[in-house]
């Protein structure tokens, strides 16, 4: 899949997106009552990144899914 955003109708439900690293803004202007962000590279990604996904995942209802590999 070449995909980088998924549509339900006339609304964007999901979107994939690889901010450039040491990035704290990596992820503003993103609102939902409902975030789930997923990382697929847990160990490479560096803590600029965990903090600003951890801010766009702030909310009760909002999730950080990281798969990576066993070391």
């Amino acid at each position: 899949m070449n995909r980088t955003e998924w549509w339900i109708g006339p609304q964007l439900v999901a979107f994939g997106r690889k901010p450039a690293d040491y990035n704290d803004a990596a992820f503003q202007g993103v609102h939902a009552e409902a975030v789930l962000v997923i990382s697929t590279r847990r160990q490479g990604v560096v803590k600029a990144l965990w903090d600003a996904a951890a801010s766009l995942a702030s909310s009760e209802a909002s999730r950080i899914l990281a798969i990576g590999n066993p070391k």
